[in-house]
């Protein structure tokens, strides 16, 4: 359905589905994750037993992406505490002169 001006007229049911796809986005949650979510929606079975699962997965992916970032983090730490004076030798490891 469109207005007058031509806007399409959204139904309560879809605006709520659009914020959940929003939130979710938010959170991380991927396309297919989100159609997941919506699936359990639309077929009723959305309950802390069939959420639980979904909600799990994304805490492990994010705590690996933190440990990932962490370990990035250190070593630029380390690299920026051994950097003096010719910094592009210590961070290329001396390849820059080898032939």
């Amino acid at each position: 359905m469109r207005d007058s001006n031509n806007y399409r007229i959204y139904d309560q049911v879809a605006l709520d589905t659009l914020l959940l796809i929003k939130q979710s986005k938010s959170f991380g949650f991927s396309l297919q994750e989100v159609r997941e979510i919506l699936d359990l929606i639309e077929s009723e079975n959305l309950n802390c037993d069939s959420a639980s699962p979904i909600i799990q997965s994304k805490l492990h992916d994010i705590d690996q992406k933190i440990s990932f970032l962490q370990n990035i983090r250190t070593k630029l730490i380390e690299l920026k505490e051994q950097c003096s004076g010719d910094c592009q030798n210590q961070i290329l490891g001396n390849t820059s002169n080898k032939q």
